[in-house]
C-alpha cells in the first residue's frame, strides 16, 4: 500500500511539472507573438494599437475609393490610404529599429466593421463610412495626444506628435464631410 501511495504522489509530481512547462511554453509563445522589442509595455501597446488603427483606415479607404458615390468621400478615402499608409510605414520602420513586431492583420472587431461597410453601397455607404471615420479619428486624436505626452521612446513620441497633426486634419475633414452629407440628405427629402 505504501508503494502505491508513493507511485501516485510521484506521478502527480511529474504531471505538475509537465503542466508547469506547458504553461511556461504558452506564456513564452504569447510573448513572442507580441514582441515588444525595446519598447516599454505601454509604448508597445500604443504602437500596436496605432498600427491596427492605421491598417483599419487604409482598408476602409480602399473600400471607399471603390464604393463611394460621392466624389468627396472617394477623395477622403484616397487621403486615408495615402496618409495612413505612409504613417504605417513610418511606424513599422521605428518598430523594426527597436526590435518590436507589430500586427500584420486587423483585429477581428475592426475586420468585422470593414466587412459590414463593404456590403453597403451608394449614399448608405458614404454616410456610414464617414460616420465611422469621425468616430475613429476622435479616438485616434485622443490616443495620439496622450501618446505625444506619455510615450517614453523618443522616436515613438516624435511619431505620435507628428501624426497627431495629420489625425486632427483628417478629423476636421471627416466632420465637414459628415455635415455636408447630412445637409445633402435633408435637402433631398
Amino acid at each position: 500500500m505504501n508503494i502505491n501511495y508513493r507511485k501516485h504522489v510521484g506521478m502527480a509530481s511529474v504531471w505538475a511539472m509537465v503542466i508547469a512547462q506547458v504553461v511556461a511554453v504558452s506564456a513564452y509563445a504569447a510573448d513572442t507573438d507580441e514582441n515588444h522589442g525595446q519598447f516599454s509595455a505601454s509604448d508597445y501597446k500604443f504602437a500596436r494599437e496605432a498600427a491596427a488603427g492605421g491598417m483599419f483606415e487604409v482598408n476602409l479607404g480602399n473600400v471607399a475609393v471603390g464604393k463611394a458615390s460621392n466624389t468627396s468621400v472617394q477623395q477622403f478615402g484616397q487621403h486615408m490610404v495615402q496618409d495612413h499608409g505612409k504613417a504605417g510605414q513610418d511606424l513599422a520602420q521605428i518598430a523594426t529599429r527597436k526590435g518590436a513586431t507589430l500586427p500584420s492583420e486587423l483585429p477581428a472587431k475592426k475586420q468585422r466593421e470593414v466587412d459590414r461597410l463593404s456590403k453597403l453601397s451608394g449614399p448608405d455607404f458614404d454616410k456610414a463610412y464617414i460616420s465611422c471615420m469621425v468616430k475613429a479619428h476622435k479616438a485616434d486624436e485622443k490616443a495620439f495626444k496622450k501618446a505625444s505626452e506619455d510615450v517614453q521612446d523618443p522616436d515613438l513620441k516624435a511619431f505620435a506628435t507628428s501624426t497627431l497633426t495629420i489625425v486632427q486634419s483628417h478629423l476636421k475633414m471627416a466632420e465637414d464631410l459628415d455635415a455636408s452629407l447630412k445637409h445633402q440628405m435633408s435637402s433631398n427629402q
